[in-house]
């Protein structure tokens, strides 16, 4: 036992990796459909492990809050501070109200059972399965006047109440949403779901990432103007073509390229570059003369190219209008918010940050980029110095002590960090150029921290874990299951017969306002549809930051 003893403490750090490690294969096992997760599984390892009691620093603690909430911040800054239009308001508030009712069901179930303010912040995290409000609540609670010894006892129980209740958390949310509420709509969800992206694509079927309408695709051709075209103006040509959406690009003049308008009078052996909707241009034939094979033609280059909608302009347009007054020979081939691919829809609404993927001529594809935005051109760098210096300031701004009557309040390291990634994500959307932060390197970070911040505070309530579950373990389980389903059957309501959020966009929402992503999965997998993500991004922004700042709140109120 004492060469065990004295492995363990010449090593602790190796405890926290295995910890992590056997943390993610234990979240991996399956209740039913739904996976007990990573952040649960790495809690429920430390506890076992942690009854070797290592001793590791809490310097490592608080770095790994810093990069998860840094991260998390910076992934949802560009929608939090975004898009303040009619259906954005809808979902915005209505995750306020669904975060509202999960704090007063928190304050209310822990005046009634008597639970203390770390279980009640351990219920709160869990229940509403937002892993962010522990660091809120474990920082808030170190500031509290009590004994050192309290303040441990209290930070254990945030850590055993988070894992009592995380798995009904998620369990609770993604069966309401997916199976409860279609129900009491009267809705099939899949359906549904098809209607919707029929409504909002002109009737035809919706595309998936990359896809495109093969035959109602624009091309283009090159035809030689022959005959009585030779004596017209682009103007005339394109009134005879008969489509609105068609276009002559340039025409060639004795080996030079001439970019043209309507007025542009044609001569005899002009050849047109002529694009737009194939059975447009396959008129051309008879309106303009014979289609040609140009040399120079065939080397035109075509690039695919990311663009980060930046424009404030552009920002609450349809799809189908930006496309037509800004890239009518630019093809849509996908739009990301987010992280969650929407697909190609007509009705879809831009929003600051989308990346909207489109492919066409080099020159068409860059202006377009000019019109609505930056080129996103792929960098798997991260500006380690923005990211540092975010995290630096968020520190700082954590320990900043703010008067409240007698006492003073700190946001804590999490908080501070949060509320600066949340500002460098919107300048990254606005310059997309600055604050270098790729998706993947976010995923990492945010999924590491949190894996090793919520191992160390495991680590940390192993020795007490036993005692609180027999104390507390069924009433703080009996309080997860009302935490988490009165907020959704509050949202249900109100977002139905207040708001008359559409069905499954209301679904979504749902399922974002307590930043549970397993069920928008679960909605898109049963829908065969990516319409449910149309309601999950804002509320997903607006309750990630609203619920972790429940942390501080319960830390003080409970």
């Amino acid at each position: 036992m004492d060469t065990i003893e004295g492995l363990v403490q010449s090593m602790p750090e190796a405890l926290l990796f295995l910890s992590i490690a056997l943390g993610y294969l234990v979240g991996r096992i399956k209740l039913g459909r739904i996976e007990l997760g990573s952040s649960t599984g790495c809690i429920l390892v430390a506890l076992v492990v942690g009854q070797l009691r290592p001793e590791i620093s809490p310097v490592v603690q608080t770095i790994a809050l810093a990069l998860f909430m840094y991260s998390i911040g910076f992934k949802v800054g560009p929608q939090f501070f975004g898009h303040l239009d009619r259906h954005s308001l809808s979902q915005i508030a209505l995750s306020v109200i669904v975060a509202v009712t999960g704090l007063g069901a928190v304050l209310a179930m822990a005046a009634i059972l008597g639970l203390d303010k770390g279980t009640a912040a351990g219920l709160a995290a869990g229940a509403l399965t937002q892993s962010s409000t522990i660091g809120a609540a474990v920082d808030t609670l170190g500031t509290l006047d009590l004994a050192p010894d309290r303040v441990s006892a209290l930070r254990d129980n945030t850590a055993i109440a988070y894992a009592v209740t995380y798995v009904f958390g998620v369990f609770g949310v993604l069966t309401f949403v997916r199976t409860i509420a279609p129900r009491l709509m009267k809705i099939d969800l899949a359906g549904a779901s098809a209607e919707l992206d029929r409504e909002m694509n002109g009737g035809r079927p919706p595309l998936k990432a990359d896809q495109f309408y093969a035959y109602g695709e624009r091309v283009a051709r090159i035809h030689r103007a022959t005959g009585t075209s030779a004596q017209q103006t682009v103007g005339d040509v394109l009134h005879a073509l008969g489509g609105d959406q068609v276009h002559v690009v340039r025409v060639r003049r004795g080996g030079e390229n001439h970019t043209v308008d309507a007025s542009f009078v044609l001569a005899e052996g002009d050849e047109l570059a002529i694009t737009g909707p194939r059975e447009t241009v396959l008129k051309a034939g008879d309106v303009v003369g014979p289609e040609v094979v140009e040399p120079a033609a065939a080397a035109a280059i075509g690039e695919t190219l990311d663009i980060v909608v930046t424009r404030k302009q552009v920002q609450g347009q349809r799809l189908a209008d930006l496309m037509r007054a800004h890239g009518p020979n630019v093809y849509p081939r996908s739009l990301t918010r987010m992280g969650h691919s929407l697909g190609v829809k007509d009705d879809l609404v831009l929003k600051r940050g989308d990346v909207l993927r489109v492919s066409g001529l080099a020159a068409d594809v860059g202006a377009l980029a000019k019109a609505i935005g930056t080129e996103a051109r792929g960098s798997a760098m991260t500006d380690l110095v923005v990211m540092t210096l975010g995290i630096a300031i968020g520190i700082a701004i954590g320990h900043v002590e703010i008067p409240i009557g007698a006492t003073k309040l700190t946001l804590g390291t999490g908080v501070g960090c949060l509320f600066m990634g949340l500002f460098f994500g919107w300048v990254r959307s606005v310059q997309p150029n600055l604050a270098q932060y790729p998706s993947a390197a976010q995923q990492v970070m945010a999924d590491f921290g949190l894996a090793a911040f919520t191992a160390m505070v495991g680590l940390a309530a192993a020795p007490n874990a036993l005692e609180a579950l027999r104390e507390n373990g069924l009433p703080v389980l009996f309080a997860g299951i009302v935490v988490t389903a009165l907020p959704q059957l509050v949202g249900f309501v109100v977002g139905r017969y207040v708001m008359k959020i559409q069905p499954v966009v209301l679904l979504g929402a749902l399922a974002g306002a307590e930043s549970v992503t397993p069920a928008v999965n679960a909605l898109t997998e049963e829908a065969k549809s990516t319409a449910p993500l149309l309601g999950f991004t804002l509320p997903y922004a607006t309750s990630s930051v609203l619920i972790t700042i429940w942390g501080i709140v319960v830390a003080l109120a409970a």
